[in-house]
Formats: C-alpha cells, sequence, structure tokens
C-alpha cells in the first residue's frame, strides 16, 4: 500500500512523492504462498547471526563498502536465514543496510526484475548465487 503526498524540493517547488506505509509489501510483487506465508510471520529473524551481532547489528548499517559491512555481508553467507532475509527485504521493500548478504544497490536490481514479473522465489535464488559468484 502506498499512498502520494505533496514534498517540499525546495525554492517553493513540490512534488508527489509515493510512499509505502512500512510492513507492506511492494505492490507487484509475487511470491509462493509458502514464502508469503513465512515473510507475515516475523518469528525467522530470531535465528539470524545479526541477532548475535556484539555491535547490535550496526554492521549490517554501516557505509557500504566498509570492513564492518564486508564482514556484515561475510556473515550472511553462512546464516540459516539468508534466503528469508532477502526475501523479506524484497518484499518489504528494504531500503537500507545488508539483508540476506546483499547491499541496497544490488536489490535495487533484483526489485527492476520482481517489478518485471519475475516470481520473488525467483529473483532471491538468483540474487544469492549471484552474489556467491561475484564474491568466489
Amino acid at each position: 500500500m502506498s499512498r502520494a503526498r505533496g514534498t517540499q524540493i525546495g525554492n517553493g517547488v513540490s512534488r508527489d512523492v509515493r510512499q509505502r506505509v512500512y510492513g507492506t509489501p511492494v505492490d507487484g510483487v509475487t511470491a509462493s504462498p509458502s514464502l508469503a506465508s513465512r515473510l507475515d510471520a516475523w518469528g525467522w529473524r530470531v535465528d539470524g547471526v545479526c541477532t548475535d551481532a556484539a555491535d547490535d547489528g550496526a554492521a549490517w548499517f554501516a557505509q557500504d563498502g566498509s570492513l564492518a559491512s564486508r564482514a556484515a555481508r561475510r556473515a550472511c553467507r553462512s546464516c540459516p536465514v539468508q534466503r528469508v532475509c532477502l526475501a523479506s527485504a524484497l518484499w518489504f521493500g528494504e531500503e537500507y543496510g545488508i539483508w540476506g548478504g546483499t547491499t541496497p544497490e544490488q536489490r535495487e536490481a533484483m526489485t527492476t526484475r520482481l517489478l518485471r514479473g519475475e516470481s520473488l522465489d525467483g529473483v532471491v535464488r538468483w540474487g544469492i548465487d549471484e552474489d556467491r559468484d561475484a564474491t568466489a
């Protein structure tokens, strides 16, 4: 669900900005019923490697390319919920931080695929495989 609102952008100029309500899936993204059901329940998060992070998860929101950010991405590769984490980030349109081992820029490319009609399940598989190939 999104809503338009007028936003001032300087010099008296305003434009409509689409704002999604947090926790609402991105319009047009499709997922298998089993994945959609899992994404609606947040319990999977307690199994994430990031929940045990000594820095309270700050590395997952560190500046892209920093040592902390790279360490977070490496940790995600061994995380038992990496796929569902990435799926959640794409499903809910997470714009910031490392999710499922991916950066916001990587997720933007995946979102483009989703909005062209590819299923969330397939894009998540592709995104994780693509990331592993790039870092191998």
